[in-house]
């Protein structure tokens, strides 16, 4: 396979050429200009899931580790020799059919598209898509984690079939001149049950809060967080896209060294040891919370709450202005959040087996199937659930 695919060689300096990006190469060249039209974030305002950076982490891991089912096909459209758009994709095979998703596809938290402005990014889309339906290959494109903006308009305009799959949380600190203006924000019986909650605590046993920015100590803290959510997955009988899929655990190993990423953690500490942790990015001015975990012995305490307190004072103290918590929106989160938003998903099908796969079995056939999983007696529902969760690199 070329590094660089050409749909349109011969054009007219004015006209949008679409060349498709399928190497590591190739994408990396695209740094420097990739991040100036990220930094415009048109498309919408948290665009680290579009950086170069995060980009180029789950591309190398996903093409070291599964080369058969995984192929960069990245959208660079350029204009007069210029990058002016790039949509992060790639071509992931299942039940024996090759599909268009996402580049970060299951691990990224909000899909999204990097362009010069809300006019290219509308007239690339649908160039896009067609040049996948021509490839011959692909029988259908499924895009998850779609937020209001142009990408969603333009999805919906190019006819894509569009589905709320659920809500992200976040917490938006812009108007408030201090951690204490925002608490208030917090019910006055919310905020004095939690008060009393800690004090419990401390009269057991020494609290401490830890912020934990690189190095082992960090690496640490994010395997911990993804093997305590993973048993608490397979104890309750739960699952996740991300989870299911064996490279999941890779991909966190290698972050805290990556190039370009930014990380932080956060933890609660009961007499130094963990009760309650998360860790996340940052980028811009924005702090994205990846993954969290909890000992569930402390839950009638509420550290998950107390501990959400004091990452969002932290990142106020340090001049962020929005945690993005990220879907779903679990009540620790609502406790303390401000605001919401609609996470959707398009697909668009190109063939009979592209209809049968995203539409027929993925659209209507899993979801039914979840709906039925929930009635299952709760050891039947951990074992088949446990058999899907293979992020243990089992």
């Amino acid at each position: 396979m070329s590094a660089v695919l050409d749909v349109a060689d011969e054009a007219p300096s004015s006209t949008l050429q679409l060349r498709f990006v399928a190497d590591l190469a190739s994408l990396a060249a695209l740094a420097v200009p990739w991040e100036e039209l990220n930094a415009r974030a048109v498309d919408h305002d948290a665009p680290f899931f579009q950086s170069h950076p995060w980009i180029m982490h789950v591309a190398a891991t996903r093409l070291a580790r599964s080369p058969s089912r995984y192929r960069l096909r990245v959208a660079a459209l350029w204009r007069g020799g210029r990058l002016v758009g790039v949509w992060p994709l790639a071509l992931q095979k299942t039940w024996g059919i090759w599909i268009a998703t996402s580049l970060d596809d299951p691990y990224g938290q909000f899909a999204g598209a990097a362009f010069i402005d809300a006019a290219t990014l509308a007239e690339g889309v649908p160039t896009v898509i067609d040049a996948l339906r021509a490839d011959g290959s692909v029988a259908g494109m499924r895009i998850d984690a779609v937020v209001a903006g142009p990408l969603h308009d333009a999805l919906a305009g190019a006819g894509a079939r569009r589905a709320v799959t659920g809500e992200a949380v976040c917490v938006d600190l812009y108007p408030f001149a201090t951690y204490a203006d925002y608490a208030a924000t917090v019910t006055s019986k919310t905020r004095k049950n939690l008060r009393n909650l800690l004090s419990r605590l401390r009269r057991e046993a020494v609290i401490e809060q830890q912020v934990i920015e690189g190095g082992p100590a960090l690496a640490e803290l994010a395997l911990r967080c993804f093997d305590q959510r993973l048993d608490w997955m397979r104890r309750s009988g739960h699952t996740s896209a991300a989870f299911a899929d064996g490279d999941f655990r890779a991909l966190v190993e290698g972050m805290s060294s990556a190039r370009g990423l930014e990380l932080i953690g956060f933890a609660m500490l009961r007499d130094g040891q963990p009760i309650a942790s998360q860790w996340g990015f940052l980028h811009g001015n924005r702090y994205y919370a990846y993954l969290s975990s909890r000992d569930q012995r402390f839950d009638a305490f509420s550290a998950g709450r107390i501990h959400l307190g004091h990452v969002i004072e932290v990142c106020q103290q340090r001049g962020i202005e929005v945690l993005e918590l990220m879907p779903p929106p679990a009540d620790y989160k609502m406790t303390w959040a401000n605001r919401t938003k609609p996470m959707v998903r398009f697909t668009k099908t190109f063939t009979l087996p592209g209809w049968l796969r995203i539409d027929l079995l993925h659209g209507m056939l899993l979801p039914l199937a979840r709906r039925v999983s929930h009635r299952l007696p709760p050891g039947l529902r951990r074992r088949l659930v446990g058999r899907m969760n293979r992020s243990g690199g089992e």
